[in-house]
């Protein structure tokens, strides 16, 4: 039985002037539990596992460190799936043979914020840069100090995710996702991750990321660049467990139409010809809004772009139902609910309603609250306060329920007709609305 509790992977090809500085960087960590270091060797030509097999030999801690040097070169990706499947700790980390970690706390700080945050599936930190010819930086602003918990829409469109300071939840699922066709596989893991709970980042420096003439993607062309998030998200969007399918197919569609544009200008028709089953794919893809709209006609919509909607199986609306998504807002219902006449659910940030539930007639819910001081017609979301709001598994809501910003309800509640919700209500819990009635 495997004790150790973070699997760091690291994998090297040509890095015989890095890995030593890799490797140090986690052996210096100061843990009160088991780490493992996943050396994977990619057949390198250079010194690289000459410096390895010397640390072996000479480091208190190398007996943290499981390493293999492959006869054969197996390529980048197929290298790192090999290593990931290695990883059996409850945690993995990433750390490649050409970046490093700066800080001796780092799996420390962040492992104690994934233990008391069980709904969070993967926590990254901030990280200092460098190209070796006198550009450096962070990727965030280094006095920024506070949390950051993303949303979906901000995961795909930028590289906000570190993944050299990452920590992930290692559970099947992020397993099952392992695809040696993916260029970006890094990237689709932080994507995947967000099915299993909230992506946050802690705004500290904890590593250090290099750019040099032989990093892969670095050094890609901004077409290139493209190509590899489409043929990644392409992927990501063809998997049934994969959320959030607007937003991957509407943004795939941009980047697709960029790049037909630009190669037909170029006369590139070698390059559309080759990518052309990636290029379409993105339009081959059937709304999922347009889907949602057809599908649920007793449902009055209003979705902004960049927010997102998953309804599962077997869910059913009565007559005059409502839901509102804007800000990026984010509504997930799980299968086999029942909202009956007259509902509203409005949500500027998080949405979340567990599987078997019912909803009465009139029930509203509230992911914010309204600025009371706007001038404009136009309303700026900014001054909204939001919060999430999760509705547990078989829960019975009964009519005229209203439920508000930040409240979390547990499985099995039943809540009765009119009562007001502000507080978070546990699990296997009956709630009415007492009402004293007088008579003269």
């Amino acid at each position: 039985m495997n004790t150790k509790i973070v699997s760091v992977v690291m994998i090297t090809y040509g890095h015989n002037q890095f890995i030593h500085q890799a490797i140090e960087g986690v052996l210096m960590q100061k843990c009160d539990f088991e780490i493992e270091l996943i050396i994977a060797n990619d057949c390198s030509p250079d010194n690289t596992d000459k410096v390895v097999e010397g640390i072996l030999q000479r480091h208190p801690n190398a007996n943290w460190i499981n390493y293999t040097k492959h006869s054969e070169n197996k390529g980048m990706m197929s290298n790192f799936i090999w290593a990931l499947q290695q990883a059996q700790s409850k945690y993995i980390a990433l750390c490649d043979g050409d970046d490093y970690w700066t800080d001796p706390l780092k799996l420390q700080k962040q492992v104690d914020f994934l233990e008391g945050n069980s709904h969070v599936s993967s926590v990254c930190t901030n990280a200092s840069f460098s190209d070796g010819h006198g550009q450096e930086g962070f990727f965030f602003d280094a006095d920024d100090f506070a949390t950051t918990v993303y949303k979906f829409r901000a995961v795909y469109e930028k590289n906000i995710f570190p993944t050299l300071t990452g920590v992930f939840k290692n559970t099947d699922l992020f397993q099952s996702q392992l695809n040696t066709e993916l260029p970006l596989l890094d990237w689709a893991l932080v994507v995947g991750s967000m099915n299993l709970g909230s992506v946050v980042r802690l705004n500290i420096v904890t590593a250090h990321y290099r750019i040099h003439d032989g990093g892969i993607f670095s050094h890609k062309s901004h077409d290139d660049r493209l190509m590899s998030y489409i043929v990644t998200a392409n992927n990501i969007l063809s998997k049934a467990n994969i959320k959030h399918k607007t937003i991957l197919a509407n943004e795939n569609k941009i980047k697709a139409r960029y790049l037909i544009k630009n190669w037909l200008l170029q006369k590139n028709i070698r390059a559309l010809i080759t990518h052309s089953v990636q290029l379409l794919r993105p339009f081959l893809f059937s709304s999922s809004l347009n889907y949602i709209h057809k599908k649920f006609k007793n449902v009055k919509f209003v979705i902004d772009n960049g927010c997102s909607i998953e309804i599962g199986d077997n869910v059913r609306f009565r007559h005059f139902n409502s839901i509102i998504i804007k800000n990026h807002g984010e509504l997930t219902i799980g299968n086999n609910c029942f909202f009956n006449s007259y509902t509203s659910i409005n949500c500027l940030d998080s949405i979340r309603i567990g599987d078997n539930s019912i909803f009465g007639e009139g029930v509203k819910i509230y992911d914010h609250n309204h600025e009371y001081n706007f001038v404009s017609s136009e309303r700026d979301y900014s001054n909204y306060k939001t919060g999430s709001i999760e509705i547990g598994r078989n829960c019975w809501i009964a009519s005229n329920v209203v439920i508000l910003a930040g409240v979390k309800i547990g499985d099995n509640v039943v809540i009765g007709a009119g009562c007001l919700i502000r507080k978070d209500v546990p699990s296997n819990s009956i709630l009415k609305n007492k009402q004293d009635i007088i008579t003269e």
